[in-house]
């Protein structure tokens, strides 16, 4: 999540004509502020306080800090998708937030394979289609256990940035929304089964 606020900083401010330079680090230490603030509130509630967690949210932050210095680095993006469990889709969403039902998340590393080609071999691969790599957990794993029971997914995704148009609050609204996973094609198993995800489902 961190990874994504720092970019949505990144790309607004872009919009809005800051340099670079004010762009980075207005980007950095408004993520870095948010990671740790929300660690700490984290250690007066019920949650705890985890430096995995600060760690996961630091590594975000680095990874997005250097795709912005190293253009290159951007040929990889991670995204985040999510589906209600049925846990509250049963329960009328009583008590949901997006946050609490860490269950129906799922987080994806995807890759421009049309960018990572060479120039010749270009034409190959679609702009558009990219191929993932999706983590999450069981979304029916029970609620009050340690959640051990992982899932993983293989397969595309839609790589939203190979549509350029002239537009620029268009073209940053599209960049912004390419930070989500969409339904597509996969491969979808969990560490007790395994399944195939058919294409209208986001997990």
């Amino acid at each position: 999540v961190s990874y994504m606020f720092f970019n949505s900083i990144m790309e607004v401010m872009k919009l809005c004509d800051f340099t670079d330079k004010q762009r980075l680090r207005t980007s950095f230490w408004l993520s870095a502020f948010w990671a740790v603030s929300i660690e700490l509130g984290d250690g007066v509630t019920q949650w705890g306080y985890s430096w995995h967690d600060l760690a996961a949210n630091f590594s975000g932050i680095g990874m997005a800090y250097l795709q912005s210095r190293y253009p290159s680095l951007s040929n990889i993006k991670f995204k985040m998708s999510y589906w209600p469990t049925s846990y509250y889709l049963n329960n009328g969403f009583e008590g949901w937030t997006l946050t609490n039902d860490y269950h129906g998340h799922m987080y994806w590393m995807t890759f421009d394979i049309h960018n990572m080609l060479p120039e010749k071999h270009k034409k190959r691969w679609p702009a558009f289609l990219n191929m993932a790599i999706g983590y999450g957990v069981d979304p029916e794993s029970p609620r009050n256990k340690a959640i051990t029971d992982r899932a993983f997914a293989i397969g595309l995704d839609w790589n939203l940035g190979a549509w350029r148009g002239k537009n620029r609050t268009l073209n940053t609204v599209k960049r912004l929304a390419d930070y989500v996973h969409y339904p597509a094609p996969a491969y979808y198993w969990q560490t007790n089964q395994s399944s195939i995800i058919v294409p209208l489902l986001f997990r």
